[in-house]
């Protein structure tokens, strides 16, 4: 039982850390769904091209295997506060879309944070898979509010409105490098 509950310790961490405070576990939980949805639209995009003889049943199956691999192949991500909303929270992905530089102080970059993730994935789409994959294929626009607020009841319509962004580091972007401070491997010259 104690070997049990020292594996698990590291899973249900970020969880625990979250529900502190309800409003940012209930924003944590809606932007862990929000981020599979986006995952699974990206799964569904990539595994589109079919083979040129492939019949509807076969190209169905193969959007579903899509659908069930995102779990295990989420990128990596970070919480953060709202830009404008302080007392909002969401998840972030570490790496932006545009190739610039991600400003990572003001990202909470949890190491348990990606087991948390993919325990919600799992339990997203546990026995949902095809429906999931059926409503990305029919209607992708809509997958996130329907998954989110309509399947698993987990955002409100004020929170599937917000959007986060990692926020670009100001320093790196502007093209000066950052100083290392460190002056303890210094040696003075004499």
């Amino acid at each position: 039982m104690y070997l049990m509950q020292v594996l698990l310790l590291p899973l249900l961490l970020p969880a625990a850390q979250a529900s502190g405070d309800s409003s940012k576990s209930a924003d944590l939980n809606c932007s862990a769904c929000r981020a599979v949805s986006r995952a699974i639209l990206t799964a569904i995009e990539t595994a589109k091209s079919p083979p040129k003889a492939e019949d509807d049943k076969a190209k169905f199956a193969r959007l579903s295997d899509a659908v069930e691999r995102v779990c295990r192949h989420l990128p990596i991500y970070g919480r953060m506060q709202h830009q404008e909303k302080q007392d909002r929270w969401g998840l972030v992905t570490m790496t932006r879309d545009d190739g610039k530089p991600v400003d990572m102080e003001q990202i909470d970059a949890d190491p348990g944070l990606g087991n948390w993730l993919r325990m919600r994935c799992e339990e997203l789409l546990d026995d949902r898979e095809e429906a999931v994959a059926r409503q990305a294929v029919q209607r992708p626009r809509q997958l996130e509010a329907w998954l989110c607020a309509e399947v698993a009841a987990v955002c409100t319509a004020e929170q599937l409105a917000l959007d986060f962004v990692a926020p670009i580091d100001p320093v790196v972007a502007s093209g000066r490098q950052k100083l290392d401070l460190k002056f303890d491997s210094v040696k003075p010259e004499l």
